[in-house]
Order: C-alpha cells, then sequence, then structure tokens
C-alpha cells in the first residue's frame, strides 16, 4: 500500500512538471471592472500601465477604442495603440472565440473610457 501511495504521488508530480501557475486577474478602475485576463504574473500589470498611458487621457473618446487583429492576433486598440490582445487561454476561460471576447472588452472600454478621470 506505501508503494502505491508513493508511485501515485510521483506520478502526480510528474504530471505537473513544465506546466506553468495562471491566474484569471481583473482589470478594474474607478470601480468597473473592465476584462478579465489569465495572467501569468506580469501581463495584469502590464495591462494597468497601458491602460494609464492610452485610456487616461481626457481626449480620449469611445469612437477611439476598436477591434482589429494584429500579428493574427484579435486585440482591442485605443487610437491605433494596441490596449490588450486575447489570448487562447482568455477565450478558453471566457468559453468564448477570440473575436467575440474582444469585441465585448472593447465594448465595455468605449462604454466607459471617457468617464475615467486621472488620479491627480
Amino acid at each position: 500500500m506505501k508503494t502505491l501511495i508513493v508511485g501515485l504521488l510521483a506520478l502526480c508530480s510528474l504530471s505537473t512538471m513544465g506546466s506553468s501557475v495562471r491566474f484569471v486577474r481583473s482589470l478594474s478602475f474607478s470601480g468597473v471592472r473592465y476584462l478579465s485576463v489569465v495572467d501569468d504574473g506580469t501581463r495584469l500589470d502590464d495591462l494597468y500601465d497601458r491602460f494609464n498611458a492610452l485610456c487616461l487621457n481626457s481626449d480620449v473618446k469611445a469612437s477611439d477604442v476598436n477591434v482589429k487583429k494584429v500579428n493574427n492576433t484579435w486585440c482591442v486598440l485605443v487610437g491605433d495603440k494596441v490596449l490588450v490582445s486575447v489570448t487562447k487561454a482568455d477565450a478558453k476561460v471566457h468559453n468564448s472565440s477570440a473575436q467575440k471576447l474582444a469585441e465585448k472588452w472593447a465594448s465595455t472600454v468605449a462604454k466607459n473610457v471617457e468617464e475615467v478621470k486621472p488620479l491627480r
């Protein structure tokens, strides 16, 4: 019995080798949750940096937010700059196609972007 348990533990540890830990984390600002991405540790931080640079600008309008395929990946753009790209993992977690998820995220950003005010 002891050998069986040790063998099962070894098998379990082998099956998880090489896998990375991923979390679903949300981009929220001023009480609004804009989108949730699969994050391996730095993606959400990078997304917050891009959101701050692109969206915390008083000249940004809802019409500036759009969806486009960039390098064969569906993305949400603000003007001509990529805010976020939809990964296969994002689409899987949200049970959606990448294009539909990008459209959903863009809609949420567009609805709220004109109300976002930078902290001063």
